[in-house]
């Protein structure tokens, strides 16, 4: 399916407004006032863990969530659409706060964001909104708390657990104006102990954002986000990497489940120092956020908005010796064996924007940068003795300082948009985006270089006869470019494989189609349907071979169907049912790695997803929430020719809340209540019920 031929006959441009009214979708984190059901004098949003930003998203019909554990997952964690950290983005006040990955993988750390002072949620899906590039999946955008007068302050905490083993969260806020000065501050500290075997975890978070009010209503503002995050790399609890063998470690089966565990990202997994996982092996993550930004009324007609941020991030990686599992050495159980420090992100960027309102038209045009930049990988420490020879050229034993000087990855938009009232009921929405890349990675004693660079046209129609129902249609482009991690893992599998060596990098190009209808009821009862089709040329894809090995390349195309729906409707003032259902297809075509088409699916994208609920005000303090949920199977290709399949399961949560007095909120909750076995990663069993308390107090 290819719209280009159609659009190309308009100046075309997705808009603001229309994204606003359709696309997005809003989640209001503090929910603590009013004295009825419609007013929510209940919390509604932050319950049960609510520990980090994709714990508010968990239940939308269109995302799916996989982890190797509750707390401290770094991994690709959330998929919007089928689409991946590498494909969707993160904004914290339109600083862009993705993790680049370096050699391992590029994805959304939510573990080193809290939740501090973030007051509301929004979810773009899709690529409709000419403002955000370099995105398939959608955007998410999150919004601290803007500082008024009468001062804000609040403190949430949870705790719970899982057999003997339990976790506890708490974080503050407090923000006020002064004048023309203001501040909004956080903080949070969070502890899990190790479900699996050695994955605990700690975090601690501080957030600032200072503010100045121009007399003319403008805003200066001036933030800073630091996280200190230390988390215990999964160790291998099983004597087979092969989950179908039933060998495993008797002795520490009984306290930890069965699990694959991990190794330390991008080496080989014969260098046993980076590849064996001992007792205590631990990543340590530092992370400090930057950001400025200035918006400024010209005048009732145009406001300028001009942001930069800067991302510093810095991870320290210790392993420690297992002689169960490497024998041979004169070492103890918990010598030090390796150590490195890598400079994970160095990136920053900057954007400026101008909206203009003339008669019937908003228009929308900026300009941006990103520089997505990370800095040195240097091995400090490595035992040769345990290390043993990886052989191939891939032993690390010689490889102690500088490894490499990292890449940089310069992402340059232009944007403009027109949103067009053409009646009472009709909007269209025209425009398009301008994107180029240039990649400048080191590659052994050479460097690899890459540009390219596409105009994405946009196009959007809404349609609303009433004021209770809208109708919307998109047809757009779509233009994303390789990050660090892809363009490492092509150079290494472009020299490792003959079946990639005359495949060139390419940044994945895509139409797509959105379509959305949605009626409001009174009250807050919503009903909203939607239908998406991407069509993707060049997407890119992480494989195994069977020969070993991790490797990065672009398949032929690739295609992703869903039609969802997600209702919440009041019956009364005490009473309100909740449901939400999606079907999702994902498939690919011309895998250089699969010519056999072992799997022509993509993985983890669930055939279904359904949910159903209810929330029920017993008294005029106390409310109760009820959510059952169905997840489809998804199927894993571990290897090229190792296909997994992981079954459909149903969990059940349920919580109680009781308003103790006007702001202060206690709740109990119980998570997968029937105890369900299932698996959001493969090899990685879950945690089983979840029994939990939280209390909220806003003031």
């Amino acid at each position: 399916m290819n719209y280009s031929k159609y659009l190309w006959g308009i100046s075309l441009l997705s808009s603001t407004s229309f994204a606003e009214s359709m696309m997005y979708e809003t989640i209001d984190i503090y929910d603590v006032v009013g004295d009825d059901f419609k007013n929510k004098n209940i919390l509604i949003k932050e319950k049960k863990q609510s520990n980090n930003i994709a714990d508010f998203l968990k239940d939308d019909p269109e995302i799916t969530i996989k982890r190797k554990s509750n707390y401290g997952d770094n991994g690709d964690t959330l998929l919007i659409r089928g689409q991946g950290g590498n494909r969707i983005a993160l904004n914290i006040d339109g600083h862009n706060i993705n993790s680049l990955g370096q050699m391992g993988g590029s994805y959304i750390d939510f573990g080193t964001i809290s939740m501090d002072n973030i007051e509301k949620i929004e979810v773009l899906k899709g690529g409709s909104s000419v403002e955000y590039g370099n995105v398939l999946g959608g955007v998410i955008n999150a919004y601290t708390k803007s500082p008024e007068e009468k001062p804000y302050f609040s403190i949430y905490g949870t705790l719970g657990g899982w057999d003997a083993d339990n976790y506890y969260n708490i974080r503050t806020s407090y923000s006020q104006r002064f004048g023309n000065f203001g501040i909004s501050i956080g903080a949070s500290h969070q502890e899990s102990d190790e479900y699996l075997w050695n994955n605990d975890y700690k975090s601690d978070s501080i957030s600032a954002k200072l503010y100045y009010f121009t007399p003319n209503d403008g805003e200066l503002s001036l933030g800073i986000i630091h996280s200190d995050t230390t988390r215990g790399v999964v160790k291998t609890n099983r004597q087979s990497t092969n989950p179908n063998t039933p060998l495993y470690n008797q002795k520490i089966s009984n306290k930890y489940p069965l699990s694959l565990g991990e190794t330390f990202a991008g080496e080989s997994g014969a260098n046993r120092a980076f590849s064996v996982v001992g007792e205590g092996a631990n990543s340590n993550k530092r992370k400090n956020l930057f950001d400025i930004a200035y918006s400024q009324p010209i005048n009732k007609n145009l406001t300028i908005d001009l942001s930069a941020y800067a991302n510093r991030e810095d991870r320290d990686e210790k392993n420690y010796a297992d002689t169960s599992l490497v024998g041979g050495t004169s070492l103890n159980n918990g010598d030090l064996v390796m150590q490195r420090d890598i400079e994970m992100d160095r990136s920053y960027g900057y954007k400026s924007k101008a909206t203009i309102t003339l008669d019937n038209h908003n228009i929308l045009l900026g300009v941006q940068r990103r520089v997505l930049r990370s800095g040195e990988n240097v091995i400090n420490f490595i035992n040769t003795q345990y290390n043993g020879n990886a052989g191939g050229g891939g032993n690390k034993n010689n490889s102690v300082g500088i490894v490499n000087e990292g890449t940089d990855i310069q992402l340059d938009g232009i944007f403009i948009s027109d949103t067009y009232f053409l009646n009472e009921k009709l909007e269209l929405n025209i425009g398009a985006r301008y994107d180029n890349y240039e990649i400048d990675m080191p590659n052994g004693g050479e460097t690899f270089t890459q540009s390219e660079d596409k105009i994405s046209p946009k196009l959007g129609l809404v349609y609303t006869p009433n004021a209770k129902d809208s109708y919307g249609i998109y047809l757009y482009q779509m233009f994303r470019a390789p990050g660090a991690t892809e363009a490492y893992h092509y150079t290494v599998g472009r020299d490792a494989l003959s079946e990639l060596e005359s495949k060139n990098l390419k940044a994945e190009k895509a139409d797509a189609l959105d379509l959305i209808y949605r009626h409001s009821f009174s009250g807050r009862s919503i009903f909203q349907a939607s239908i998406f089709y991407y069509d993707v040329d060049d997407y890119l894809l992480f494989k195994t071979p069977i020969s070993g090995g991790r490797y990065a390349y672009n398949v032929d195309n690739a295609t992703f169907f869903g039609v969802s729906m997600n209702s919440f409707y009041e019956i009364n003032d005490y009473f309100a049912l909740k449901g939400g259902f999606s079907y999702q297809e994902a498939k690919k075509e011309g895998d250089a790695l699969d010519p056999n088409n072992r799997m022509d699916k993509l993985d983890y994208i669930p055939d279904l997803k359904i949910n159903a609920g209810f929330e029920w005000k017993v008294t005029p303090k106390i409310k109760t929430d009820f959510l059952v949920t169905y997840i489809g199977e998804r199927y894993y290709q571990r290897t090229i020719d190792d296909v997994e399949k992981l079954s459909g399961y149903t969990t059940v949560d349920a919580s109680v809340q009781y308003e103790l007095a006007k702001g202060a909120v206690v709740e109990l909750y119980a998570e997968n209540i029937m105890d369900e076995n299932y698996e959001e990663v493969f090899g990685y069993p879950t945690a089983g019920t979840i029994i939990g308390a939280s209390f909220k107090y806003v003031f």
